[in-house]
């Protein structure tokens, strides 16, 4: 933010900085959530592999489960995900335009 030639510096929070840093924690949250998915599926698809190489069926089964188990976990994940990080945002958006955008100091109180 500049005013001409001059930079404009404030000691107390502003809107923009509540609005950046909201910004910035959707974005890293969302990157951390596509890295656990992203996670979760290679070791399903190393368990897979694994099951396909076992010595024994009870070692089959038991990669064959465990890559069931995460695949169901990742898909949980991403579900739900999908569904949370809209409706977070929308709530923040709402709030932030009602309260801290209109300069409301009734928010502010503790």
């Amino acid at each position: 933010m500049e005013k001409g030639d001059k930079e404009i510096r404030t000691s107390y929070l502003t809107s923009i900085d509540v609005w950046f840093a909201a910004m910035k924690s959707f974005t890293v949250l969302s990157l951390l959530e596509s890295l656990a998915v992203l996670a979760l599926i290679k070791r399903s698809r190393a368990m897979t592999k694994n099951a396909e190489r076992a010595a024994n069926e009870f070692e089959r089964c038991t990669f064959e489960s465990e890559a069931y188990r995460l695949n169901r976990l990742y898909h949980r994940v991403d579900s739900i995900s999908r569904f949370s990080s809209p409706v977070v945002f929308i709530a923040f958006f709402v709030y932030y335009v009602l309260f801290i955008a209109q300069g409301s100091e009734n928010c502010v109180e503790i």
